[in-house]
């Protein structure tokens, strides 16, 4: 499904097309100029194309070896932009940066493991994807049973819900069982917490699940997580309240793609299974609720 504005353009393309054609009453075609109306009207309309802002985190978005964008939300981006006829331009930007641009309607999407809260789903829509929790990790031989991270430095990733939200809310519990609280280190990415964290300069880190998971896979089994992953939530591809129908569309283009048993093979070929969902709705809360909130 097309936006109501794209369809109206390719509609007074061809009626401005038919009133050229209207001036001329002979059909030989000696009198059909080179380059005239009878070609473009038999021209096929240009493809839209969506502007998506993204967030560089492994593996749903990131830059690989060769310096091409790759991820799971990446080729989820495009597979639904190929089922609406629509090409995609990718603006990379940091991660606080993205729903503001969408507010903005400086892009069309944004896209980055961004969970579909209430208080976002206030300024932009969300078309639910897929799903995350929080997960914490540390090095292998720090790993602790039972989990127990108060008086610990613990790195995430400024403007994310997980050092805004879920490391206060953390360290408040620690406070309250009377021990130390936790040190909050913002970063600027996932992968400088990494570099601090072998150099011991904290004592662990958390992000998205789908995210710790992979760096401990490429990790070699010197990271590990710790603990379990929490607070499951749903994943979003943001859309500007004012575009229903292009949330609406995004919907309908991934559900019929799904239907081919492609987002199963997209899911487990990064690694993403545990992030998978069974419907596509818009502003969903609860990962895997079939009703849209």
């Amino acid at each position: 499904m097309r936006s109501t504005k794209w369809i109206s353009k390719i509609a007074i393309g061809l009626f401005l097309g038919t009133l050229t054609l209207s001036g001329c009453s002979s059909t030989d075609p000696s009198t059909v100029s080179e380059g005239s109306n009878s070609e473009a009207i038999e021209a096929t309309p240009p493809a839209r194309t969506l502007t998506v802002a993204y967030w560089d985190a492994a593996p749903g978005a990131f830059l690989n070896s060769e310096g091409e964008l790759v991820g799971w939300e990446i080729e989820l981006i495009k597979r639904a932009a190929s089922e609406l006829g629509a090409e995609v331009e990718f603006v990379p930007m940091a991660f606080g940066e993205i729903l503001p641009a969408v507010i903005a309607g400086e892009v069309n999407l944004g896209v980055g493991s961004i969970f579909s809260t209430p208080q976002r789903q206030l300024y932009v829509d969300f078309v639910n994807y897929g799903q995350g929790g929080v997960s914490w990790a540390t090095l292998t031989d720090r790993v602790e049973t039972p989990f127990d991270p108060c008086g610990w430095r613990v790195a995430s990733e400024v403007d994310t819900t997980n050092v805004n939200v879920s490391l206060p809310a953390a360290s408040i519990d620690c406070r309250a069982a009377g021990k130390e609280p936790i040190t909050i280190v913002p970063v600027k990415n996932l992968p400088l917490a990494v570099n601090l964290l072998q150099r011991e300069e904290i004592d662990a880190f958390i992000g998205d699940s789908p995210t710790v998971t992979y760096i401990i896979q490429e990790s070699g089994g010197r990271i590990a997580q710790t603990g379990v992953t929490q607070e499951v939530q749903s994943y979003g591809i943001a859309v500007n309240k004012d575009d229903r129908e292009l949330s609406e569309s995004f919907v309908d283009a991934l559900t019929s793609w799904a239907a081919t048993g492609d987002y199963d093979r997209l899911m487990g070929k990064w690694g993403v299974l545990d992030s998978e969902v069974s419907v596509f709705t818009i502003n969903q809360l609860n990962p895997n609720d079939a009703e849209s909130q």
